[in-house]
């Protein structure tokens, strides 16, 4: 391996009536959809930013990685592992915001580990939960 190497592309996907499923490591995701859904099995290590529109956002998040997450007449859902920090900054037009996850104060687990996971949400008609994995 030259010292160069990264642990992944950059990738840029904008789709019209196709789902797109990214189960790879890779370094930042920008993902456009129309009529589609989309879902993020392993997240980036640095950012991804997803915008739907008539589609719903499935995140698997595992690391700290920074996510903005927009849609209209779609969901969004975020799985988090248990032993990240979550900070979000979201709003929703006619839609609900829920989270399984304490968002006032990070767990003692999390705060040893120091990962942290913004996630960055807009929906317009649409739900946004977010989970434990």
């Amino acid at each position: 391996m030259s010292s160069k190497y990264r642990a992944g592309p950059n990738v840029k996907i904008k789709t019209v009536s196709g789902d797109i499923e990214i189960n790879q490591a890779l370094t930042n995701v920008e993902i456009s959809a129309i009529s589609a859904d989309v879902a993020i099995t392993k997240n980036p290590s640095e950012s991804c930013a997803i915008k739907t529109i008539s589609g719903d956002i499935a995140a698997y998040i595992f690391s700290g990685c920074d996510y903005k997450l927009k849609s209209i007449s779609g969901n969004i859902k975020a799985h988090v592992a248990p032993d990240l920090a979550v900070e979000v900054d979201g709003n929703s037009i006619s839609g609900e915001l829920n989270s399984e996850i304490s968002l006032n104060e990070f767990s003692s687990e999390s705060a040893d580990t120091g990962k942290v996971v913004g996630i960055k949400i807009s929906t317009i008609s649409g739900d946004f939960n977010l989970v434990k994995i």
